[in-house]
């Protein structure tokens, strides 16, 4: 190890205590990068069109058979009203931790006397168990829509 690069020779037989040895640090987390780009690369080009189409997997060609069609739809329906309340939750999270921000904001101020400061923090914590019961309703809805969309409920 303490031989100049131009004094190192190979040996006869390279194995994997010599690599081990010689390889710097910087060689084997290239060699990491270069098999993890190809092993994601293999991935992402399995899934293309060419790929599927070639071992005969093309899923638009694929026949579905009517209950099937139904079972397909209604997932789909699903999946629109947990978006939808997706979309309720964050803007109602968003309007409540404004509310909250604000609230902390005027109960740390120097200006306010002792009592506005005391009922901006209640009202802050109100928000708090507000934001809290905002996220444990939506939590009910989405598994209860999820118990809809799984396989025993159809």
């Amino acid at each position: 190890m303490a031989e100049s690069r131009e004094n190192l020779q190979a040996p006869d037989k390279v194995t994997i205590a010599w690599l081990f040895h010689n390889v710097t640090i910087g060689g084997w987390i290239l060699l990491g990068a270069i098999v993890a780009g190809a092993f994601a690369g293999g991935v992402t080009f399995g899934q293309t069109t060419f790929v599927t189409e070639m071992f005969g997997r093309d899923p638009s060609k694929r026949v579905i058979q009517g209950s099937q069609f139904a079972t397909n739809e209604q997932s789909r329906e699903i999946a629109v009203q947990i978006e939808a309340l997706a979309k309720a939750h964050t803007a109602r999270i968003e309007e409540l931790n404004k509310a909250y921000l604000r609230e902390e904001e005027r109960a740390g101020d120097d200006g306010n006397i002792d009592s506005n400061r005391a009922n901006h923090a209640a009202t802050a914590k109100n928000i708090e168990e507000a934001i809290a019961e905002e996220n444990r309703s939506f939590q009910e809805h989405v598994a209860a829509l999820s118990v809809l969309n799984s396989p025993s409920a159809k």
